[in-house]
């Protein structure tokens, strides 16, 4: 019994150890188990591949980016040099850009000349477009309705030195109202100079209106541009005498004709006018016969 419990007590003692030194291997294991995963996890992790696709395209970016900086420092300092060192091809260039300025310069140069005329005082020579002939008329008017292609006519053929409009009684009420005259009836036919109030405006009659009867009208009202001399010797000495180129005009007729009026009306503002009814020059009635006299020169006759 003694000897039984002995050995159970041996027994008991080196399952104890054994149970010690198992528990030192289990704890020795679990050590190394440690270091590996501690060195597993301080290692590389492995990335997606989305992550390393984003990395690789950042750093094509960045290198891209690198060189095309580069290349535009490279660029302005080659523009640096060439500006600094101008080739000997270019100055054709620059000499012609010169010259283009210098032309542009000439050409600003004569219209500031042109545009510092001075303004000259008025003078009947200078009345060209100052004449104006209007009709008032209302659209529920017949007799202006059949009147329209007489004044289209007539408009036509005296529009190089007369003005020509229309005013409507009813949709125009502010001109109507500016107009010199208060027209009482439609239509009106009135003849006036704007920029010469003291002048009366001329009304014409409207009982019959056709092309013959307006031109004939507008041609006697014209303003009187010109002056009628007696003698041929005094209109001869005064053209001589004149520094503003003069024409003098000879007509066997006793009275200025309307054609002749208008004639001289539409060049009255490049020269003067002298009227001279003679019969003894001009051997036909309807003959006209003038003389241009310029700077005291008589440069020629004109039939």
């Amino acid at each position: 019994m003694v000897d039984d419990a002995g050995g159970l007590q041996l027994v008991s003692d080196e399952d104890d150890e054994a149970t010690v030194e198992g528990h030192a291997v289990e704890e020795e294991g679990t050590g190394i188990n440690d270091g590996v995963e501690e060195f597993v996890e301080e290692g590389p992790k492995k990335m997606s591949k989305s992550k390393q696709r984003r990395l690789r395209q950042k750093e094509k970016e960045r290198l891209h980016g690198a060189s095309r900086r580069v290349k535009e420092k490279e660029d302005t300092k080659l523009g640096q040099e060439g500006s600094q060192e101008p080739s000997d091809d270019n100055e054709p260039l620059v000499s012609e850009s010169e010259d283009e300025i210098s032309a542009s310069g000439d050409t600003t140069e004569r219209k500031q000349r042109r545009a510092r005329r001075e303004p000259q005082p008025f003078t009947w020579s200078d009345c060209k477009w100052m004449l104006y002939v209007l009709p008032v008329y209302s659209d529920l008017d017949e007799y202006c309705h059949s009147i329209a292609p007489a004044w289209d006519e007539v408009s036509s053929d005296l529009k190089e030195y007369i003005k020509f409009g229309r005013i409507n009684s009813h949709t125009d009420r502010a001109l109507f109202k500016s107009l010199p005259i208060t027209p009482r009836t439609t239509p009106t036919i009135f003849l006036f100079m704007p920029a010469h109030p003291e002048i009366p405006p001329s009304l014409m009659p409207i009982a019959e209106i056709n092309p013959r009867t307006l031109k004939r009208w507008i041609l006697h009202e014209l303003p009187i541009v010109y002056r009628t001399v007696t003698s041929v010797e005094a209109a001869e000495k005064e053209a001589m005498l004149s520094d503003h180129p003069i024409m003098v005009v000879y007509t066997r007729s006793s009275h200025t004709t309307p054609l002749l009026k208008a004639m001289i009306y539409k060049f009255s503002h490049a020269v003067n006018f002298l009227v001279v009814n003679s019969d003894q020059l001009l051997p036909r009635r309807n003959d006209i016969v003038a003389k241009l006299y310029c700077s005291r020169w008589n440069l020629g006759d004109y039939h």
